[in-house]
């Protein structure tokens, strides 16, 4: 989900100084403008919410796009894969359609009961985060089945 995706990247960029620089200084880097980059460089939390937002936007739509039309195309949300529930089966149905073939079981310590669930969210989240988020990438989050 995008709201995961934004978090994870935030905390990626904080924890690693190498993650951080290239997110901000990097022509390119990233599939926005440069200057959405250069605008990183404010640093400020909701800044990085709409940065991220785009990003997630940007490559899914992308993604969409490419395989339009295409009857050998198969959408898998991360949240579902890694979760217990569900995350055995459609990795068994993955590999079935790559006609891959399995030659052990799937370790189940690799799923979790957690459906995209984070541990940490920053006391920045607030109702404008939300917006941020729902203005960048409502249309795909309802395409996807996503709650606003």
């Amino acid at each position: 989900s995008p709201k995961s995706f934004v978090l994870s990247h935030i905390k990626w960029e904080r924890g690693r100084w190498k993650s951080a620089l290239a997110n901000k200084l990097i022509p390119f880097w990233q599939p926005v403008s440069y200057f959405e980059q250069l605008r990183g460089l404010a640093g400020t939390f909701h800044q990085r919410v709409e940065f991220y937002s785009q990003i997630w936007a940007k490559k899914n739509s992308d993604i969409m796009k490419s395989i339009a039309g295409k009857e050998k195309a198969v959408m898998l949300k991360f949240e579902e894969v890694f979760y217990a529930g569900s995350g055995k089966e459609i990795l068994k149905e993955t590999m079935d359609w790559l006609d891959v073939p399995i030659k052990k079981e799937f370790v189940e310590t690799l799923l979790s009961d957690r459906v995209n669930a984070s541990n940490f969210i920053p006391n920045e989240w607030d109702n404008q985060c939300t917006e941020i988020v729902r203005n960048n990438c409502g249309e795909l989050m309802r395409e996807f089945g996503y709650q606003e």
